[in-house]
């Protein structure tokens, strides 16, 4: 079940789809205060449903089958704390960006500030995930 090709494209499928995500993050981002904005969201809707569901299921995946397993066998003590964070932050992220998918009167108003915090977790996901990474 833990062949090399299935571990390489879940990572693969990871990573893209968390760099599609933090990608039109920023695209609706620098188009924030334009009139464009409603046309690129309802644009970007279901790209970004599909890269967020996309972003869970294998995240889930290489957590569960990949990462769990090789930890018993090579405990090290930082990498569930800081996973831990890394799934939060990211639920935050998730939560942010699904709710700029569809009209919302509350961040309507305050756009370019609710699309920097979005962009700030999102970075912030890549560099805990690079330092996961990094432990291995």
């Amino acid at each position: 079940m833990d062949s090399f090709f299935i571990v390489v494209a879940a990572r693969f499928a990871h990573v893209a789809s968390a760099a599609v995500a933090l990608g039109a993050c920023f695209a609706l981002l620098s188009i924030a205060k334009l009139s464009t904005y409603d046309t690129l969201r309802v644009a970007l809707k279901r790209t970004m449903h599909a890269a967020l569901g996309l972003a869970v299921l294998t995240g889930l995946y290489n957590y569960v089958f990949v990462s769990i397993p090789r930890l018993r066998e090579h405990p090290m003590a930082a990498y569930h704390p800081v996973m831990g964070v890394k799934i939060l932050v990211a639920l935050a992220f998730f939560a942010l960006l699904a709710m700029q998918l569809v009209p919302a009167r509350g961040l309507d108003r305050d756009r370019s500030r609710w699309l920097t915090v979005e962009a700030f977790l999102g970075l912030v996901v890549l560099a805990l995930g690079a330092y996961l990474r990094r432990l291995w």
